[in-house]
């Protein structure tokens, strides 16, 4: 393939203006559907490997994922490449054209598809950047490969990073794929549209700015939270563990591992991070319900109240005279903590927690 080229007229316009860099971001909430672990340490003495499940992957690793003009069922089967929709006609009035075909497309015509848009402005023949998908058989492109329609050629593909991929809109074939990717549908047009359905999002430089401001913003704003638990001494900082998460909560927990903990909960993840600011909003905002949940974590780990797949049980213990009482069952956490708060349920309530301090020798 040629080097594209752009039009003359757009000459200056490129020197007015400043550079526009696109950036197509791979979407964080999406995983692989298989389990990667990282080595974190090598085992030494036969000992195995130390592991951690990456968790910021969004596909294999090592594998491509390469952009390409799909066909589409509302084009009648013809590729979906994002140039159809008109614009104004920037080239209408010029006192000379590239050719006399081309003088009489643009000539005096108000509206133009983009493809024909780009064309000229590129440089190229019309119907250079076609959707249709098959070879003219009447033409022979031995010798003159750049003048193969551009959309049958590998030049038309873009290998997407795991991650982040520019683009350069100042240049041609990174112009028409700016295109094309906007009208993929796995590809959000923005973060703001960004869904669990999109694999990518398009973000302008500004857009990406503001997008890590905000995860700066989050972090901190956890990190804060943190300091701010850990320098209440109370013994708070323990019993958010078990609230947050518990994989990270232990029984023997002291407030300085709890903290080491929450500061690498914090900072493994933009999603982590949102996740303890809400749990440390709710805690300040309804701290009774914050208790409750506190005391299901402690009721589970003493195994009084056992989790079996989504249903929470109780096994009352003997009554007085040694009869066998129906245990308690809830289908949800959120009936569980609404029966612990329920005064009509005082009784029981009271019977639990003694149970509990009887069972950890309080």
């Amino acid at each position: 393939m040629g080097v594209l080229q752009l039009h003359p007229i757009f000459n200056n316009l490129r020197n007015k203006e400043k550079e526009m860099i696109i950036t197509i971001e791979s979407n964080s909430t999406k995983k692989p559907l298989l389990e990667y672990k990282r080595v974190t340490e090598k085992g030494l003495n036969g000992k195995a490997d130390t592991t951690e499940t990456e968790n910021s992957l969004t596909r294999a690793p090592g594998t491509k994922d390469t952009f390409v003009v799909n066909p589409s069922r509302k084009l009648g089967g013809y590729l979906n490449t994002g140039l159809l929709f008109e614009v104004d006609n920037v080239y209408k009035d010029l006192k000379s054209y590239n050719s006399t075909e081309w003088k009489e497309i643009l000539s005096g015509t108000s509206r133009i598809t983009k493809q024909t848009e780009l064309e000229y402005k590129h440089g190229r023949d019309p119907g250079f950047y076609t959707n249709v998908i098959n070879l003219n058989p009447n033409i022979s492109y031995k010798g003159k490969e750049d003048k193969i329609p551009y959309f049958q050629t590998s030049t038309a593909t873009l290998n997407l990073n795991d991650g982040t991929t520019k683009l350069d809109l100042s240049k041609p074939r990174e112009e028409v794929l700016y295109y094309n990717l906007r009208a993929a549908d796995r590809i959000a047009n923005s973060y703001a549209e960004l869904t669990s359905d999109h694999d990518y999002y398009i973000s302008s430089k500004d857009e990406t700015a503001q997008t890590k401001q905000t995860n700066k913003r989050i972090n901190n704003s956890a990190l804060g939270h943190l300091e701010t638990l850990f320098e209440s001494k109370d013994g708070t900082i323990i019993n958010f563990c078990k609230v947050l998460d518990n994989s990270i909560a232990k029984a023997e927990l002291t407030e300085a591992q709890a903290y080491n903990e929450l500061d690498v909960y914090i900072k493994h993840n933009l999603t982590q991070a949102s996740k303890f600011n809400t749990a440390y909003e709710d805690m300040k905002k309804d701290p009774i319900k914050f208790n409750l949940k506190v005391k299901v974590w402690n009721y589970i780990d003493a195994r009084i109240i056992n989790k079996i797949n989504n249903e929470y049980v109780w096994e009352v213990p003997r009554d007085e005279e040694g009869t066998t009482r129906v245990p308690v069952k809830w289908d949800r956490y959120s009936d569980l903590l609404d029966y612990l708060e329920n005064p009509k349920y005082q009784a029981e309530q009271s019977l639990l927690e003694k149970q509990f301090k009887a069972k950890v020798r309080i």
